[in-house]
């Protein structure tokens, strides 16, 4: 993501403290008034979530409680008690054992699939879309959509927990039809490369829930010039002024 001249990775924890101006405590007026290259930021990796040796505790949460202890002892947090704040928490892990604490911030996330509504929602909080693995195809390189010769395509982890067992019931249903790509696939060796190449070749591409209700499946999609159908019903999507309605096809699961 970038905000003003400064960037943050996509799947870090981020946080920025609003201290310049007399418009950053004033929520409702969100980001337009705000100048990022003001800000500073504070992310780090998460590369850390597992023990080692003879670790009790992991280096991730020993960051977080540090980041938390060093917010909340700042006089700019206590002025208004951190809702003038902005958190860059994309990634569904991301702040996992802060987000509670820090919940009175302005969170920009992915979706709210992993947060309870009092700590993430729609009141104060931004989607932001996550950034597309494959390569943007260009619209003089783009097959035409009757000439695509796949009607649908899917490719990904098929059996997951929770809201994502819709993957597996769909499998089952459609892997054996007629100009369907429905098949198991990662990111790993050239796992990308294949899914560019089927997305590119599809009408329509299924972005369906997982573990999460959203992925960047979505914006592959987009990037390959691919009719996206969600199916997802607790998916929140970026961009509210955007008509999704007209370029995104929605299934209740």
């Amino acid at each position: 993501m970038r905000f003003g001249s400064l960037s943050c990775p996509n799947s870090n924890v981020g946080a920025s403290r609003c201290h310049r101006e007399k418009t950053c405590g004033r929520r409702n007026q969100g980001l337009r008034k705000l100048k990022p290259q003001s800000y500073p930021i504070i992310s780090s990796y998460n590369r850390h979530s597992k023990l080692h040796g003879k670790e009790k505790v992991s280096v991730n949460k020993m960051l977080q409680t540090k980041l938390v202890r060093f917010l909340m002892a700042r006089d700019e947090w206590k002025r208004f008690g951190g809702k003038d704040h902005l958190i860059v928490a994309h990634h569904p892990n991301s702040m996992l054992y802060a987000r509670k604490k820090l919940g009175s911030a302005m969170f920009v996330l992915a979706d709210f699939g992993r947060y309870p509504v009092e700590i993430a929602n729609l009141g104060k909080d931004i989607i932001a879309p996550y950034k597309h693995v494959v390569r943007t195809i260009p619209i003089g390189e783009s097959a035409q959509f009757d000439h695509r010769p796949i009607l649908m395509h899917f490719q990904g982890a098929i059996y997951r927990k929770d809201g994502g067992a819709i993957r597996q019931e769909l499998y089952y249903l459609l892997k054996d039809e007629k100009d369907v790509h429905f098949t198991f696939g990662t990111y790993r060796g050239n796992g990308i490369r294949k899914a560019a190449q089927g997305m590119a070749s599809s009408k329509f591409c299924l972005n369906i829930a997982g573990d999460t209700p959203s992925s960047n499946r979505l914006f592959d999609a987009i990037a390959s010039r691919c009719v996206p159908v969600i199916i997802s019903d607790d998916i929140e999507l970026p961009f509210e002024d955007v008509p999704v309605d007209q370029i995104v096809g929605t299934i209740e699961k």
